[in-house]
């Protein structure tokens, strides 16, 4: 899901544009079956190229970043969006067979993605490690993955484990609606 939000945000401007030239010209020529179709796909274009690149890229360089920041114990919002921002605002900038004042362009749209799934990441991934129980896995909190489960015989019940389970909610901040737990 991190993957398609980022996707659109970084092909959003170009779909706007491509939506207005279609409307443009479906006014123009007329509308027709195969005109409307013709321009869905033409509409759709952006995110057929764009989808996979941004696969690959959280594969190969997302995968590896989340690695190291959960190695180094820097995980957190800002050091995910600042990493996605960085890789994918960078990413166009090596394209050679793209003129100058267009790398821009998709390193700004690329740096808007990469900011949207880094930062839709790092939210998806906390939503699912709030509903882990922390303190019952074996007294283990560090790793839940490699942590054995409590045995039923020491003592602790079902309200204690739910009861340590972290909820992250929407809270309003300044207009903004933020998740906070």
């Amino acid at each position: 899901m991190a993957i398609l939000f980022g996707t659109i945000i970084a092909v959003l401007p170009v779909m706007v544009l491509i939506g207005l030239m279609i409307v443009a010209s479906l006014a123009t020529n007329g509308f027709s079956r195969e005109s409307a179709l013709a321009a869905f796909m033409i509409f759709l274009c952006p995110v057929a190229v764009t989808l996979p690149v941004v696969t690959v890229a959280s594969l190969l360089i997302g995968v590896p970043v989340t690695m190291v920041l959960s190695r180094l114990g820097w995980e957190n919002a800002s050091a995910y969006v600042a990493a996605g921002t960085l890789v994918r605002g960078a990413l166009p900038l090596g394209w050679g067979y793209v003129s100058q004042s267009h790398r821009l362009w998709l390193a700004l749209m690329g740096a808007a993605g990469g900011a949207t799934t880094a930062g839709s990441w790092w939210i998806s991934v906390r939503a699912l490690q709030s509903l882990v129980p922390r303190d019952t896995l074996g007294g283990q909190t560090e790793d839940p993955m490699n942590a054995e489960a409590p045995s039923l015989n020491e003592g602790t019940d079902r309200t204690e484990r739910l009861s340590t389970v972290t909820v992250i909610r929407p809270t309003k901040i300044g207009g903004m609606t933020c998740l906070k737990t």
